[in-house]
């Protein structure tokens, strides 16, 4: 049997079929149900929904600001990638004004010493 958990009833006596219309034994047991409850209980389900309803909102928000984050995410690597090749590209540029210099400090050595 599939019972309520605040009343000790039964909802249905029996599965119902798949397919089977039960909504009339829920709307007797729910009818059976209201008159067994007072009116601070559905104040007090009232709130609970109401907070429950909040939290559910925060959370649609939180997920569709996660889903703007994700959809920025190949742009980020296409940026991430075109970054990397300019850093290669400024990393040889650096290794080569470095031999430069490198040869230009050997030449002005060799220059001076024969100089003096």
């Amino acid at each position: 049997m599939i019972g309520h958990r605040l009343t000790s009833r039964p909802l249905f006596d029996k599965r119902p079929y798949k397919g089977q219309d039960t909504s009339h034994l829920y709307r007797a047991h729910r009818q059976s149900y209201n008159k067994a409850m007072g009116n601070s209980d559905d104040n007090y389900i009232g709130v609970l929904l109401e907070e429950i309803r909040d939290q559910n909102k925060a959370v649609l928000e939180a997920v569709g600001d996660m889903q703007k984050q994700v959809a920025e995410i190949p742009a980020i690597k296409q940026d991430i990638g075109e970054l990397k090749d300019d850093m290669k590209v400024v990393k040889a540029a650096v290794t080569d004004i470095s031999h430069q210099m490198n040869d230009h400090e050997h030449r002005i050595t060799r220059l001076e010493t024969t100089a003096a």
